[in-house]
């Protein structure tokens, strides 16, 4: 496998899915260790969108991801983020705080605004 600015250049789908499976295992194995403290729901959100979210976000850009692994990504997150008091429902998760959500950056949503990004960069450099 070829790496090109911390990404992998993937050529076989082998090669994708197995590198998928290793980005969601750190994200759920870092999510096992933070759950761990006590944390506030804006705490997790925190947590979310900065340390188990990150993982995601430089790779978005240079590689394609099915749904698959939003949906397993969202599973993670969504047990990450589930509290007792009070409690939450899923679909407040990504709804922003204004409107009384969590506030929690959808993965699904973010990467064609990653990508749509280094489109306008190249767009820009090659007119």
């Amino acid at each position: 496998m070829v790496y090109h600015l911390g990404g992998p250049q993937i050529f076989k789908k082998e090669y994708f899915n197995n590198y998928c499976t290793i980005i969601i295992n750190k994200i759920e194995r870092h999510s096992d260790l933070v759950q761990q403290r006590n944390l506030s729901i804006k705490g997790k959100d925190l947590v979310v969108n900065s340390l188990l979210l990150s993982k995601l976000w430089h790779i978005l850009t240079v590689t394609p991801a099915s749904p698959s692994i939003f949906q397993q990504v969202k599973s993670i997150c969504g047990k990450f983020l589930k509290t007792r008091y009070p409690p939450t429902s899923r679909d407040s998760y990504c709804q922003p705080r204004s409107k009384g959500g969590i506030g929690v950056i959808d993965p699904s949503l973010q990467k064609p605004a990653l990508q749509s990004r280094w489109i306008s960069i190249f767009h820009q450099l090659y007119r």
